[in-house]
């Protein structure tokens, strides 16, 4: 299911289109004041227009806006296409996902760091527990991590 919001207003006039018109904008152009009643802006030529944006897509990929809004009864929507990133952009993509990765482990060792002390009896459930903390980074993709269970 896409997800939607509003961006404002398209007015027509006979087969043109034009867009974004801001509520700030119509109520201006029609001499509005109060609030904004959709079945009064569309009876001027005024029409609700909203952006989708996908639910979900997978993590190489990237939903891109279209520049062409479409009717679907008294409502606009921008619609968008989903496309593959380019190297470039899933390598970035990959490396802040790796620094989140990391950001957590890092927090996660710290929590346990006291257990690494020479005079701690630390046992081999934590120690094992730390040391997969440690190998979190050898998975392959950051968006996937199987995350080691705490020990109680």
């Amino acid at each position: 299911m896409d997800i939607q919001f509003k961006l404002g207003y398209v007015k027509e006039s006979g087969s043109l289109v034009e867009w974004p018109y801001s509520d700030k904008l119509v109520m201006s152009e029609l001499n509005i004041t109060g609030s904004i009643n959709d079945d009064t802006i569309i009876s001027h030529s005024y029409f609700p227009l909203y952006q989708l944006l996908p639910s979900s897509h997978s993590e190489e990929e990237m939903p891109e806006a279209l520049t062409d809004v479409e009717k679907s009864g008294s409502v606009y929507y921008l619609n968008y296409t989903i496309r593959n990133k380019t190297e470039e952009e899933l390598a970035l993509h990959y490396e802040h996902g790796w620094l989140d990765v990391r950001r957590k482990r890092d927090g996660l060792l710290l929590e346990t760091d006291y257990m690494a002390n020479s005079d701690y009896p630390i046992t081999d459930v934590w120690r094992t527990y730390r040391q997969a903390l440690r190998d979190i980074t050898e998975q392959e993709i950051p968006f996937t991590i199987t995350w080691p269970t705490k020990p109680e």
